[in-house]
């Protein structure tokens, strides 16, 4: 019986160390800026995946893409009926270990990605900046990234062929530090 007691306490320990090494949401906002038919168009979503492990600042996510709402009806239409999965993963390491420390100036970085969408994976480089929040008892951050995709790269052209090329993406998180 003691026994079952120790590996019982033991599991309990070694799930609370390692719930303290990853940061996790499921409620992360993107927005993918164009323009179609010579009009700007948006669409964003607030249900990014992201993951953030702390042990080797590596920070991956997803997003399902039928999540994006837009202000244009015929792509909101086209996405939600899509019989493709459109689920994009990705992930990208922070350089620097500053932003661990609890205050800082704002970092600013070159962020390397690798995103994986439809059995293609491409390589990215994204402005990235992260940016010390006060906050009363706790530490954290605002991690956020903008950059430029090819919409061929992603087979949006076959979708929107009206579609400019180059599509603007953004997207914003507060990561909660470990103390």
């Amino acid at each position: 019986m003691k026994t079952i007691y120790i590996l019982a306490i033991f599991f309990l320990l070694s799930n609370t160390i390692n719930a303290q090494n990853i940061y996790t949401t499921k409620k992360g906002h993107m927005i993918i800026m164009s323009e179609l038919d010579n009009k700007n168009v948006k669409a964003e979503s607030h249900k990014m995946s992201l993951f953030l492990d702390y042990r080797n600042k590596t920070i991956s996510g997803s997003i399902d893409m039928k999540s994006l709402l837009s202000n244009n009806d015929e792509i909101n239409s086209k996405i939600k009926n899509s019989n493709e999965p459109i689920l994009l993963k990705f992930t990208g390491s922070i350089p620097d270990t500053d932003f661990m420390q609890g205050e800082h100036p704002p970092i600013n970085f070159k962020w390397l990605v690798n995103v994986e969408y439809q059995d293609k994976n491409i390589n990215l480089t994204l402005n990235a900046t992260i940016q010390h929040m006060f906050q009363e008892a706790t530490y954290s951050c605002m991690f956020s990234a903008t950059g430029e995709i090819l919409a061929s790269d992603f087979g949006l052209l076959k979708v929107f062929p009206e579609l400019d090329e180059h599509l603007q993406i953004q997207f914003a998180q507060l990561l909660l530090l470990p103390k």
